[in-house]
């Protein structure tokens, strides 16, 4: 048995355990992480050796976590409820930095596990076809702390009483609506393993400032090799860093 096939049975037995009653699932899908190895889907399956490594089946993989996703919704057809449930799709954290996938904006390197877009910028893909419109596209920041706020105001559920919760929703968008979109992100990471250092920013739609007093224009330099020294880049600059200052020192 291939895991993530016996993950997504399970998944699929649980849903239809549920006889239409409302559920919550949470489904890490193990693919496509590293070791870079053959799916069943893969020729190598059955001709080569099913434990070889190699980035070449990260395309693979991706593809069988299509085919997974497939049986998912799939599964919420033949259930009936395929247009009261909400799907939110999304990536944990950046590709790995072996992988390199083409785009019609060029190439992209992953990055995972530094601070750059290439390892904190992830897709996320939200479907309910009764409540959602289709086609919608949104530049809002989105950090997952969003997600716990946003599943609640969802399904009408109140958070405990005297907790504070740093999300906020991101219902109100998904809808098409106006919303309350965040003005800033603010990411902490010091994993103390391996050569990962500790990390600490905040970023806004365009600019992303380090503890260490390194800011970057992110659209104009995606890759992050072009830090602006305190009072370069004009007045805009000063703002952002004054402002994204304030977020950082908050959070110590």
């Amino acid at each position: 048995s291939y895991g993530p096939d016996v993950a997504t049975d399970y998944l699929l037995e649980f849903m239809e355990q549920q006889d239409g009653g409302p559920f919550f699932a949470y489904y890490p899908m193990i693919l496509p992480h590293n070791p870079f190895v053959p799916t069943p889907d893969s020729p190598e399956w059955v001709t080569g050796d099913r434990s070889q490594a190699d980035p070449q089946f990260f395309a693979d993989m991706v593809e069988y976590v299509d085919k997974l996703v497939g049986r998912i919704t799939q599964k919420l057809d033949e259930l009936g409820i395929r247009e009261n449930t909400l799907v939110m799709f999304l990536g944990d954290n950046g590709t790995n930095r072996s992988i390199t996938s083409p785009t019609t904006q060029g190439e992209v390197t992953g990055n995972k596990g530094f601070p750059d877009d290439g390892g904190t910028r992830v897709p996320f893909i939200a479907h309910w076809p009764g409540s959602l419109p289709g086609g919608l596209v949104l530049d809002d920041l989105v950090d997952t702390t969003d997600f716990l706020p946003t599943i609640a105001a969802v399904t009408g559920a109140q958070p405990p009483q005297g907790v504070h919760l740093d999300g906020r929703s991101f219902a109100p968008q998904l809808r098409g609506e106006a919303g309350n979109p965040r003005e800033w992100v603010f990411c902490h990471y010091d994993p103390q393993w391996g050569n990962f250092g500790r990390t600490r920013f905040a970023r806004d739609q365009r600019w992303k400032l380090y503890d260490d007093g390194r800011l970057f224009d992110v659209p104009a330099d995606p890759l992050e090799q072009h830090p602006l020294e305190p009072g370069a880049g004009g007045p805009e600059a000063a703002g952002a860093r004054g402002r994204l200052q304030v977020v950082l020192d908050g959070m110590r």
